[in-house]
């Protein structure tokens, strides 16, 4: 049974893009940072529990590595391999997608959540 549901995975997404999006008006770069790869993490961990695997990746030893130079991390660095693993930001450039529908509605939630700009007209 999987901890964390994709309704409360997006209701603490929304939680913590508040948190991010009033920091980033006044705090340093790094802190803002932090927010949202906690929540990027925090997808990609819910992924692993509902049993997405990735290409040539191995998803749960990037989340568990403590340094980039662990063993499973790819060359590029856990942060920066997550980034790549995610999906594009609009629908449209989404063919393919290995992502079933209900982990995409928690990846939107968080694009919209925390990159607004990106669908404003």
């Amino acid at each position: 049974m999987h901890t964390q549901t994709a309704e409360s995975l997006k209701a603490l997404i929304q939680e913590r893009a508040k948190e991010y999006h009033a920091l980033k008006e006044s705090e340093d770069e790094w802190v803002f940072e932090t927010i949202e790869q906690q929540v990027i993490d925090r997808i990609f961990r819910y992924m692993v529990s509902m049993g997405v695997t990735s290409n040539g990746y191995d998803l749960q030893k990037i989340l568990d590595a403590e340094d980039d130079d662990d063993d499973g991390v790819p060359p590029e660095g856990a942060d920066a391999a997550l980034m790549n693993l995610m999906p594009p930001v609009h629908p449209a450039d989404r063919d393919g997608t290995q992502y079933t529908p209900d982990i995409m509605e928690v990846w939107d939630a968080f694009y919209r959540a925390f990159w607004p700009h990106y669908f404003e007209d």
